[in-house]
């Protein structure tokens, strides 16, 4: 998505990215006031769901940044994952996933709100504006060619980031960044997902520039996720500049 055609991009002063959110409403609600207050236009990073107790609240909050235009979603894998679920898919749910449908009070609200929110205009998989592009998982450095639509693989590594196929001790995918390397210079991708990338401390912001020139900022810090329930991480692209605040 060029974030330039999809609204009055030059009506705002600049974009204030929000990453995962997991259901923490309270914490959204402060970093959302942020933008408004400097009228940066919103860009949320994906994963707005599973973790806090407001799966709800944080729907209907998103929604209506983007019906107003005054922002725009990048779709995150849990975001897809109970999208599938609300549209009737046979999905295995996670217990993050199960705790969620429990928290929603409103099964068909949530589920409803849900599918408008992933199937919004304002809604895509990744999204650029001049040097900065704007993806869940991880930048496949085709999309640097700016395509319509994603393709299987650009899809999963928006949604997942980039995987080699194997597990740490764990039981977790392991996450590789050759991706990183091919960011071009003067360009900057802002990236949820991964909360300990390239070994970043969970609650921080990580920032990574390669040889070229081009810079990576990792932004998810543990927003929702137990047993810290970390901040949120944003990002303010204005006047040239990048500022990178946490929010609690």
């Amino acid at each position: 998505m060029d974030i330039r055609q999809a609204v009055d991009f030059e009506s705002f002063n600049g974009i204030l990215t929000i990453s995962d959110i997991h259901n923490e409403y309270y914490t959204a609600k402060k970093a959302i006031d942020i933008a408004l207050e400097r009228n940066l236009l919103i860009v949320f990073l994906g994963d707005l769901l599973d973790g806090g107790p407001w799966p709800t609240e944080t729907l209907l909050l998103v929604k209506q940044i983007l019906d107003e235009k005054l922002g725009i979603l990048i779709i995150g894998n849990h975001d897809d994952k109970l999208y599938r679920y609300a549209i009737g898919n046979e999905v295995k749910l996670a217990s993050a996933q199960v705790e969620t449908l429990q928290d929603a009070s409103d099964h068909e609200l949530f589920l409803g709100t849900l599918r408008d929110v992933y199937t919004h205009p304002l809604a895509t998989y990744y999204a650029y504006a001049d040097q900065a592009m704007f993806v869940h998982g991880a930048a496949d450095p085709s999309l640097w060619q700016h395509p319509d639509e994603v393709n299987r693989k650009q899809k999963g590594m928006c949604l997942y980031g980039e995987v080699d196929g194997t597990r740490d001790e764990t039981g977790w995918p392991k996450r590789t960044y050759a991706w990183c390397e091919e960011v071009p210079a003067g360009h900057s991708v802002f990236v949820g997902h991964d909360r300990s990338a390239k070994g970043k401390p969970l609650t921080d912001i990580g920032q990574y520039t390669n040889a070229k020139g081009g810079t990576t900022y990792f932004t998810d810090c543990s927003c929702g996720k137990k047993p810290d329930f970390g901040p949120v991480g944003i990002a303010i692209i204005a006047d040239n500049t990048v500022e990178l605040l946490k929010v609690k």
